[in-house]
């Protein structure tokens, strides 16, 4: 349906392959955040006491993140689901109008469109901080190297580095894709009643664009 009048005179324009095919862009980068959502955890470097607190900043902020993103994938999933709902009810319009003009009884109507089947959204593992040792009598050279020394490394935390650098990454190439699909929305859906939906996306847009340089941030 390429173009209609509203009761009240307001104007509508739906066009409902654009609908449809912006809203499978919407569930396609909503499926790619959701497999970005996954928490990296990061161990000390050290046993020492500023290694764990540095540790443990790192993966609390990881693990906020990654709440951020499972949220946000859900929400453009159900934005999508609203988009396609609205394409499929003007394709029902539609046919029920021909069946009117013909005069012929009952279309049969247009299917109602089903859920896409999302994974469930991921769980967050419990984080186990090694114990330190106790402190001797007597703070010493060998006591302290041993705390600096005794811990992983900094491989974990360059493999953290390199995931949520790749993850901002990610975003920046969903946000490319929502910024396609949001422009075609906007010229293929206009009514009243779209207005709202386009706002939405226009800040969940830029949402993902803050989120994508948190997680390039954190890297």
């Amino acid at each position: 349906m390429e173009g209609a009048s509203a009761g009240g005179g307001s104007h509508v324009e739906a066009h409902i392959p654009v609908m449809l095919t912006a809203a499978q862009s919407m569930q396609a980068v909503s499926a790619q955040m959701l497999s970005a959502a996954v928490p990296t955890a990061v161990p000390p470097a050290g046993l020492d006491e500023v290694s764990l607190k540095a540790a443990a900043r790192l993966n609390s902020r990881a693990m906020n993140l990654v709440k951020t993103l499972d949220s946000g994938s859900w929400v453009l999933a159900g934005g999508a689901v609203e988009v396609e709902n609205a394409a499929h009810s003007f394709l029902a319009k539609e046919a029920e109008n021909a069946a009117s003009f013909s005069g012929t009884a009952g279309a049969g109507g247009v299917p109602a469109p089903q859920l896409p089947a999302f994974p469930p959204p991921p769980t967050i593992p419990d984080l186990t901080m090694p114990d330190v040792p106790a402190p001797p009598g007597a703070i010493d050279a060998e006591y302290t190297s041993m705390l600096v020394n005794g811990g992983s490394g900094d491989a974990p935390h360059t493999a953290a580095a390199e995931f949520w650098t790749n993850t901002g990454q990610s975003l920046a190439e969903v946000s490319d894709v929502l910024g396609v699909a949001r422009d075609a929305l906007r010229n293929g859906w206009q009514s009243p009643d779209a207005e709202g939906a386009h706002s939405a996306l226009q800040k969940f847009h830029a949402w993902v664009d803050d989120t994508g340089k948190s997680a390039t941030q954190l890297g």
